[in-house]
């Protein structure tokens, strides 16, 4: 299957890899069903983030992943909802996390300020413990409070709001909204002269 977008903000990785699983329309797409669309979905997130290339996927690890991305996304669920993340959701993550631990080192490049770098280890193993690794920082940041659902008509992404007034998790989300927004807006005119 050819797909010529994968829902990828490149806010967050976990926020990302929850969003891989896309719902339109009462239909429900999964962005990392196979290996060919995860080598896809890897890519574009490749091109946001600065992460290691992605290894050929065994079934098992496929399974893995797809559990993984399973779970942040039922945590990520459950704190919008203001409920408790499912034990079973949180041992998957802790699971990929320690099966392959992910290491930080601290640099400081020339004059600037210290920059924290990633190194996850190594293989398959290694890009399931960077995601969960990058789904234990958010839960252990300050961007918890603010991960957020886009209002877009029908949108089903997760973002995380950096400003008070987003409220969408795109541009082109803004953009439909503004034109459901006109369009009932001239229904409700036509309507009135109509009277």
């Amino acid at each position: 299957m050819v797909v010529d977008y994968y829902p990828v903000l490149g806010e967050n990785l976990a926020v990302d890899l929850a969003n891989s699983w896309y719902v339109m329309d009462g239909e429900g797409f999964d962005f990392l069903g196979t290996p060919e669309l995860v080598a896809g979905w890897w890519d574009e997130v490749r091109q946001m983030a600065a992460v290691q290339a992605m290894t050929a996927l065994s079934g098992a690890d496929h399974r893995r992943l797809v559990a993984l991305r399973d779970a942040v996304r039922a945590i990520l669920l459950s704190v919008l909802d203001g409920g408790r993340a499912g034990e079973d959701a949180l041992a998957v993550v802790t699971a990929c996390v320690t099966r392959s631990p992910v290491r930080r080192t601290l640099a400081a490049p020339g004059r600037s300020a210290p920059v924290v770098t990633v190194i996850p280890g190594e293989g398959a193993a290694g890009i399931l413990g960077l995601l969960a690794d990058a789904c234990v920082q958010l839960f252990a940041g300050p961007e918890v409070p603010v991960i957020r659902r886009c209002e877009g008509p029908g949108c089903p992404m997760l973002f995380v709001r950096h400003h008070a007034r987003r409220r969408h998790c795109h541009s082109s989300c803004a953009h439909r909204g503004r034109q459901a927004r006109y369009y009932r807006r001239q229904l409700s005119v036509r309507h009135d002269e109509a009277r």
